[in-house]
């Protein structure tokens, strides 16, 4: 009787541990989202890679251009040719990126890592591990080449 005390007082605390980092990571993604926001930018391009078990044309670093918050090019870095959109369309716009981080923080991802630039807010690596046990389940996507185009 005492062991399985024992284990269930376990359980508890783990599942404790995990709501509140599950809180610490949603109050640094509104942190940073709102300090996104606060710049009122709506113009911007970014250079984008993903790190991933997955086809070459989802992992070459692409530019992204963004014009009045709507996605307006993506070229691959090397070719300089365009990109099929769809392959990004969840993450062609800085706001994608934050749903993306949120979607993975609320649908209990095994880990969630991300680092913010200081300045901008913006999500600059994103390291999502879907499942703890699963090969190849592992994302990693990097923001880079911020550039502001013009605010609002």
């Amino acid at each position: 009787m005492r062991k399985m005390l024992s284990l269930l007082w376990l359980l508890v605390i783990l599942a404790s541990c995990t709501l509140l980092d599950q809180r610490d990571d949603m109050a640094r993604l509104a942190e940073h989202r709102q300090r996104w926001h606060s710049h009122h930018i709506t113009d911007y391009r970014y250079r984008l890679q993903i790190l991933c078990f997955c086809p070459p044309e989802i992992r070459q670093p692409v530019v992204i251009e963004v014009r009045n918050n709507v996605t307006v090019s993506i070229t691959a870095v090397e070719s300089g040719a365009t990109v099929d959109l769809e392959h990004f369309k969840s993450l062609d716009t800085i706001e994608k990126l934050f749903d993306l981080i949120e979607a993975a923080i609320v649908g209990k991802a095994a880990r969630v890592e991300v680092s913010y630039d200081p300045t901008w807010g913006i999500p600059t690596r994103i390291r999502i591990d879907h499942l703890k046990d699963a090969v190849d389940d592992e994302v990693e996507y990097t923001v880079t080449e911020f550039t502001v185009l013009s605010k609002s």
